[in-house]
């Protein structure tokens, strides 16, 4: 398999191979890829596989088609990536991941600047018991961050970049208990990113679109979900997840998607239990749905398809 280890902080995913092309997604440091076979490939390349293939694809294209972890498929410049294999320490070791919305180094000699880090972001290293932990970032500095704000990540090769429970196939795979405490912890984390601005195919603390902030914030609880809202809807109603909206509203934690109609659903946002409701539109902002909604709220109340809760 052909991998790839993003080492910038966050990298645009393009539905072309142009800077002009619509940006789909975002990926963050530490993320691995699949390099997906380009449609017509070099013949200096042809034959090529693992480091020796993307390297020469690189020369060649400057552009690698790639899968992310959530399933997006698309084209980033090939520089921004690094050619890794299964036994990569960023294939086999967890890691660790940055938990708070940004997160800055603290410096270890008189002059140097501190590296600021994204929320999702994954560094090699260990969560320690003192107040700072040493890690690589993915670009290959050596830091100290504060331990506080980093929490174990999943093991990548095997899950991708999110962890534990993304195979989960049907309804029985996954308690009630255990979901409530997966969208409690997601409510809670997106509660850190109010007020970060908009931006079509954002995923990180720089800026998200609807769906990227739940992306984002229930993969750090270890449920790996589709890229777009429509997709995210049809994950959960396949496996049995949730149901047409009612009093479901006024509980928490939750999701709920809005849309025309359940097969025409483009938008979702995390409800919070006092009747609002957390979600990117223009920047991320709480909503009040209930019990009086305001403007904002009341267009999006007669849209709402369905509704997951714990």
């Amino acid at each position: 398999m052909n991998l790839a280890l993003v080492k910038t902080l966050v990298e645009p995913v393009r539905r072309e191979p142009a800077h002009t092309s619509e940006m789909i997604d975002q990926v963050l440091g530490g993320m691995i890829l699949s390099i997906v076979s380009p449609p017509k490939t070099s013949p200096a390349i042809s034959g090529l596989e693992g480091a020796d293939w993307i390297q020469a694809q690189g020369i060649h294209a400057q552009w690698i088609h790639a899968q992310c972890p959530n399933g997006t498929i698309g084209y980033l410049r090939s520089w921004m990536c690094e050619p890794v294999d299964s036994s990569s320490p960023w294939c086999a070791q967890p890691g660790v991941m940055v938990r708070d919305r940004w997160l800055s180094s603290v410096p270890e000699e008189e002059g140097e600047a501190p590296v600021c880090l994204g929320m999702g972001t994954r560094c090699l290293g260990s969560v320690s018991s003192m107040a700072r932990s040493a890690v690589e970032t993915p670009w290959g500095c050596r830091v100290k961050l504060p331990s506080i704000g980093l929490l174990p990540a999943a093991k990548p090769f095997l899950s991708g970049f999110y962890g534990g429970a993304g195979r989960l196939e049907r309804k029985e795979d996954l308690s009630k208990e255990a979901l409530f405490a997966l969208l409690e912890g997601a409510l809670e984390r997106s509660r850190l990113l109010l007020q970060a601005p908009y931006l079509w195919g954002g995923v990180s603390p720089g800026g998200f679109d609807c769906s990227g902030l739940v992306n984002l914030c229930v993969g750090m609880e270890g449920l790996r979900l589709p890229r777009d809202s429509g997709d995210q809807c049809r994950w959960f109603c396949d496996r049995g997840w949730g149901n047409a909206p009612d009093a479901t509203l006024d509980a928490a934690p939750g999701l709920a998607f809005f849309g025309e109609a359940l097969d025409k659903i483009d938008h979702v946002g995390f409800l919070d239990g006092d009747g609002g409701m957390i979600h990117a539109s223009g920047n991320v902002h709480r909503t009040l749905l209930n019990p009086e909604p305001d403007e904002e709220g009341r267009r999006l109340l007669i849209r709402c398809r369905w509704v997951v809760s714990g």
